[in-house]
Order: C-alpha cells, then sequence, then structure tokens
C-alpha cells in the first residue's frame, strides 16, 4: 500500500504522530470504526464506518474517485481521544 504510506506520512506531519498512532491502535488493534480506515486497489485495513465503506465500494464510483483512501478521525471531532486506552 506504498499509496497510503504516502498519505499516512502526509498525516503524521499534519496532525502530529502520536495522533495517528492513536487512530492506528483504536480503528486497526481495537476494532473501532471511525478511527482508521485505509484502502488501495483491493486491500483494506481497519475498520470503516458505514457512510466510508459505501463511498469506497459505490458500484457507480463518482468520476474521479481516487484509488487510494485514507480515513483518520478528526482530533476536534474525538474530545479526549488520545487518552482514551492508554
Amino acid at each position: 500500500m506504498p499509496q497510503v504510506a504516502l498519505q499516512m506520512a502526509a498525516k503524521r506531519k499534519a496532525l502530529g504522530t502520536a495522533w495517528v498512532n492513536t487512530c492506528w491502535r483504536r480503528g486497526v488493534v481495537n476494532g473501532e470504526p471511525g478511527w482508521f480506515w485505509a484502502a488501495e486497489g483491493p486491500l483494506t485495513l481497519g475498520s470503516p464506518t458505514p457512510a466510508q465503506v459505501l463511498d469506497w465500494y459505490d458500484p457507480v464510483p463518482p468520476d474521479g474517485r481516487p484509488d487510494v483512501m485514507l480515513c483518520l478521525a478528526e482530533p476536534e471531532q474525538q474530545q479526549g481521544a488520545s487518552h482514551a486506552g492508554a
């Protein structure tokens, strides 16, 4: 998943490594929907929300849909999340 890796590097710069690690832990390790989900081609990783699944697997996707999707929880949407489960 090379394109996802590039997007994750950009998210680390924009949101901080600690936040990306929290999203990874909650979405991939703990399986909590909406924290981390990535898709590139046929590969997926993490726990998507129903809306993310519909967006990615739309049988008639809008023109220009990327072949890569990286969804992380936004820090302001998850109050106190960086301390949860720590």
